[in-house]
């Protein structure tokens, strides 16, 4: 006859197998990598592969626009000999093994991986997959002067623009004693012509039909002093 006893402890058992059972990962954070298809992933997760389906560099990453003097290194999947680290000249050209000269300044990674990989596809590789890495961004900044709390360079982020009101906001903000009605930014053309943009600060914060201004490397805002 089967005492209580021994049968908690055989129901007892019984649960703590099941536990250990249902406990095993399936695939999700801290698995051993396989998703619930049982298929591996080995795509790293800091590339992104022309032609290789889903991006995970990121769209911000992706879409930024490579600049002269930026810094890179280019990498081909499983062929390590073709790796190339550069700075992007002052015409936007690299030069790559076998292929030569490559323009792909202002051009975006995404669509700059996309050009590598068809210089060397047919002739030296069958399906190449490039990454492209900026491994030091050119440095882009404004100058704010004037009645402002903290006059002075301003840098714009690598990644995105920069727009007006941000750059006032990154100086410290406008004093009280600021001409907020005109606000200048001098900008110098791609013709070499210095140009002036005239902007009422207030109606760019408060009218929400009245778009910021996107400022471009090299600019100069310029904060007067009020009419009293």
């Amino acid at each position: 006859m089967t005492t209580p006893a021994k049968t908690s402890l055989f129901l007892l058992a019984i649960f703590g197998m099941a536990g250990t059972i249902f406990a095993q990962p399936s695939g999700g954070e801290g698995s051993s990598g396989y998703g619930n298809s049982g298929s591996y992933d080995t795509t790293p997760a800091t590339s992104s592969f022309v032609g290789a389906g889903a991006s995970n560099l990121g769209a911000v990453a992706g879409n930024y626009v490579l600049k002269p003097l930026d810094s890179i290194v280019i990498t081909f999947f499983q062929e390590p000999t073709l790796e190339t680290q550069a700075r992007i000249s002052a015409d936007g050209s690299i030069s790559m093994p076998m292929v030569g000269e490559l323009i792909i300044g202002n051009m975006t990674v995404s669509d700059a991986q996309k050009l590598i990989a068809d210089a060397y596809r047919g002739d030296y590789l069958i399906n190449p997959h490039v990454t492209i890495i900026v491994t030091a961004y050119q440095q882009r900044q404004i100058f704010v002067h004037g009645h402002v709390h903290k006059p002075g360079p301003v840098f714009i982020p690598p990644e995105r623009e920069l727009t007006l009101t941000e750059a006032i906001n990154n100086a410290g903000g406008v004093t009280r004693m600021a001409r907020k009605g005109n606000i200048k930014i001098r900008r110098l053309t791609e013709e070499g012509k210095t140009e002036i943009i005239e902007v009422d600060l207030d109606e760019v914060l408060e009218d929400p039909d009245q778009p910021d201004i996107i400022l471009r490397d090299g600019d100069q805002i310029i904060v007067d002093e009020r009419i009293i």
